[in-house]
């Protein structure tokens, strides 16, 4: 772009009071007024392509203050000019100020289309630089940022061009374009460098499959107090890329805008997943390695008296130790995935609003009617980047229109995240799937090996108080489900859901169990039969009906059937 002035000196030489004073005598015909007009203003827009030059051999690096700078200067210039033309009284003024408009305009745009690459490329090496230092440092600042500046500093031009000389300049809408064609080849990879930032961005605050084995995120609480701690930073990262779109493209970039969002929240929402997927193996290997020994315990189980004893089964309820902090892991867990499906979802409803409400929504809606009929009529609604933009490209221009008009009806038709919602719901339900799991992992360990114990095969020996009592395995986790209602009392509306999942989650387990036992005596069944009592009088207590599938009392029949015990007891 143009240059910025420095010498103050040789920008006095553009308003020496005797300019064209001698084609005003009324001797010239109007090609000869209009060629002095236009060698008039040349002449002094021509010291512009000098301080150009002298910015190139100077090698700066400071290339957007500097086109903020001379974008000023050059602005200056333009009303200058075109008041001094409106407070020229000569007899042939009025050919003048019909002639000037074109001269000024064929001025500018001259200047533009011989230094437009260069500009062009500097623009392009300013972004790269800015990127560069944003990578490094983490920071915003980045190319979207600086290309968004200089496409300020064009359009500052552009408006005072067109204050100049009027919307009815038939050459305005040529030398316009002229001005914002360096910025519009940066406009048009948009789409691209939008999706590599957000990509950078989100995928920084995503946490890794591999941090689920090693480190601080190697437990339940610390990994969702990461996940947790993501989602405000990574929305608010989405949230900014709406800006940087209004900022660079004035809308236009809306439909590149959307597929950007759309992908870089999918494949945060995917990482996420695969950091939760990671930590699930690794609780699984966990419990495999705690069940292991508790299983050639189970084999050799206390004698019934001490299972028999309230004190011990009480004491056994005790939370372990870090057990309070996993299940506080385990609650947030879900916090986090059902913040991110609503924050996904309002994600998408502002993108909605932006496209089908508001001013700028409004000055897009204008154009793209204006570039959609056939034969328009007047002029161009506005004279703005955007706008050019819009009439010049018809395909670019259907598609937002397509977009807009979705945008303007039924919330439920409009649909610009949709690999971001898919993604953000297998999150969801990983998320509850492994909260499940963990909060099952208590009860999987104390009932792993059930169906090997001892006391099955044991007769009685006319001893009958040991099946009065349910056994240690069961009191404990009787007394786990219990404190199920507090535990969750977090989740407040879905804390019924919840302790119905884990009690039915415990009740299959231990049919499993129950099923699994091979062999069996009359009193080894009287005490399953209390066990399974006990633990079907907890279900009841917390409201929890057991469908047809997870039958225990069927259950406890089927096993003294299959290991020939009888019936009743």
């Amino acid at each position: 772009m143009l240059l910025a002035i420095t010498h103050n000196v040789a920008f006095a030489k553009f308003f020496e009071p005797t300019r064209v004073i001698r084609v005003c005598d009324g001797t010239f015909t109007l090609s000869a007024l209009y060629g002095e007009l236009t060698a008039d203003v040349a002449s002094r827009t021509a010291l512009l392509a000098a301080e150009w030059k002298a910015f190139e051999s100077k090698d700066s690096k400071d290339f957007v203050a500097f086109v903020g700078t001379f974008c000023e200067n050059a602005s200056k210039l333009i009303e200058r000019e075109a008041g001094w033309l409106h407070g020229n009284q000569t007899s042939s003024s009025a050919a003048a100020k019909r002639l000037f408009p074109s001269a000024l305009l064929a001025s500018v745009k001259n200047f533009f289309d011989k230094n437009g690459d260069t500009f062009s490329a500097r623009a392009a090496a300013a972004a790269a630089e800015a990127e560069a230092g944003a990578a490094t440092s983490g920071g915003g600042g980045g190319a979207l940022e600086t290309l968004a500046k200089l496409m300020h500093h064009s359009e500052s031009l552009a408006a005072c061009t067109r204050r100049a000389v009027g919307d009815a300049a038939p050459e305005l809408g040529e030398c316009l374009t002229a001005i914002f064609a360096p910025m519009e080849r940066h406009v048009a990879r948009y789409g691209a460098l939008e999706s590599g930032r957000l990509e950078r961005e989100l995928s920084s605050l995503a946490p890794r499959a591999s941090d689920a084995s090693t480190g601080e995120l190697a437990d339940l609480d610390a990994a969702s107090r990461r996940v947790s701690t993501s989602l405000a930073p990574a929305f608010a990262s989405l949230s900014s890329a709406s800006k940087r779109c209004a900022s660079l493209t004035g809308g236009t970039g809306m439909a590149e805008l959307h597929s950007a969002s759309d992908t870089s929240l999918a494949s945060y929402a995917d990482a996420l997943t695969a950091f939760l997927i990671a930590l699930r193996e690794l609780e699984s290997s966990r419990e495999v390695s705690a069940s292991a020994p508790s299983a050639s315990v189970s084999a050799s189980a206390a004698p019934p008296s001490g299972a028999a004893s309230g004190g011990d089964a009480a004491g056994s309820a005790q939370q372990p130790v870090g057990e309070e902090a996993r299940m506080g892991g385990a609650i947030a867990l879900l916090v986090s995935a059902a913040e991110l499906t609503s924050r996904a979802r309002a994600l998408e409803t502002s993108l909605r609003v932006a496209a089908s409400s508001g001013e700028d929504a409004a000055r897009l809606r204008a154009v793209l009617k204006y570039a959609a009929a056939e034969s328009p009529s007047g002029s161009l609604p506005n004279f703005t980047a955007p706008a050019l933009r819009l009439v010049a490209d018809a395909d670019r221009a259907k598609r937002l229109q397509d977009l807009v008009e979705s945008a303007e009806g039924a919330p439920a038709a409009f649909l610009a995240l949709p690999r971001a919602h898919r993604a953000c719901a297998s999150f969801h339900d990983t998320a509850h799937s492994l909260v499940l799991e963990a909060m099952l992992a208590r009860v999987r360990t104390r009932l792993a090996g059930v169906r090997n114990l001892d006391v099955w095969k044991r007769e009685s020996g006319g001893e009958e108080l040991f099946s009065s009592y349910p056994q240690e395995f069961a009191t404990e986790v009787g007394e786990y489900l219990l404190t199920l209602p507090q535990l969750l009392e977090q989740l407040e509306d879905e804390s019924e859901e919840w302790i119905t999942r884990v009690a039915l989650g415990a009740a299959k387990l231990l049919q499993k169990e129950v099923l699994g036992i091979r062999e069996m005596s009359t009193a080894g069944g009287a005490q399953l039969g209390v066990d399974v009592e006990y633990i079907l009088n907890v279900l009841a207590a917390l409201g929890v009906d057991l469908p047809a599938a997870v039958d225990l009392e069927a259950a406890l029949a089927q096993a003294k059937a299959k290991a020939g015990a009888g019936g009743a007891e």
